[in-house]
């Protein structure tokens, strides 16, 4: 009985030591403030370990996505330079650049809107490293989409609101939809029109026939389809970080 006994402890032990372990994070005895659980990256993301976001204790408003290697080593990073209140990350297999990993970060303004900032990482050469995509930062009231326009072709298509005189931030706007081309080095715009109609800043959201790319008086490459897909911003469903928007702060 007491053998039994012993077995049994020593079970519960090498079980919890086991999830201890495998729940373990490159930032459990680091300094920084963890604001989001670490995600461990899937197989295809070769000696990448995990993938988190902190926030420096010094600079608690300044977010950064790291990631790590299987030695914790930190591999690749991105600060996010706002007050950033909620972010999350997405894995993805994007056609021409491969296993990817977007992020994207949303800042608190304190008025009527909110900012968010996408980053993309990927797989080159056989380490993780960050795709430049400045289009990709944009307001709550814009939106972007990949789309495949060939088996090894990727584009991404940008829509951004256009304030005419008198309109508020939730008013009908008028949106510039833009295309851009992977290029095998960088994404490179191919077209940029402007919407004949006025399009609601939910209108994506609530259906892709009152979206801005719905729009009879687009013209995008025929490869594309219409509608693409609403924003990702919503299939992220942003966790928030923890961090109180300091709305004294100056950006």
């Amino acid at each position: 009985m007491l053998i039994a006994r012993l077995c049994i402890i020593v079970l519960i032990f090498c079980v919890g030591l086991l999830a201890r372990v495998t729940q373990a994070s490159c930032l459990d005895d680091s300094p920084q403030r963890v604001v989001m659980q670490s995600e461990v990256a899937p197989k295809s993301f070769q000696g990448v370990q995990e993938i988190a976001l902190y926030a420096d204790r010094a600079e608690p408003h300044l977010i950064v996505v790291a990631a790590f290697d299987q030695a914790c080593k930190q591999i690749v990073s991105h600060s996010f330079d706002k007050l950033y209140n909620s972010a999350a990350f997405l894995f993805v297999d994007l056609p021409a650049i491969g296993p990817s990993v977007v992020v994207e970060a949303q800042s608190f303004h304190c008025g009527s809107g909110a900012g968010l900032q996408p980053v993309l990482f990927a797989m080159r050469s056989g380490r993780l490293a960050e795709i430049a995509a400045p289009m990709l930062e944009h307001s709550n009231m814009d939106g972007y989409a990949f789309e495949r326009v060939a088996p090894t072709q990727l584009a991404i298509v940008v829509w951004t609101a256009i304030w005419d005189q008198g309109e508020s931030h939730y008013s009908p706007h008028k949106y510039e939809v833009s295309a851009y081309f992977w290029s095998g080095n960088e994404f490179q715009k191919a077209t940029s029109q402007t919407t004949t109609n006025k399009y609601s800043w939910d209108g994506a959201a609530k259906s892709p026939q009152i979206s801005p790319l719905s729009d009879s008086a687009l013209a995008l490459p025929a490869s594309l389809s219409k509608p693409l897909p609403q924003s990702w911003d919503r299939r992220f469903q942003l966790r928030q970080t923890g961090l109180d928007p300091d709305c004294d702060r100056p950006d």
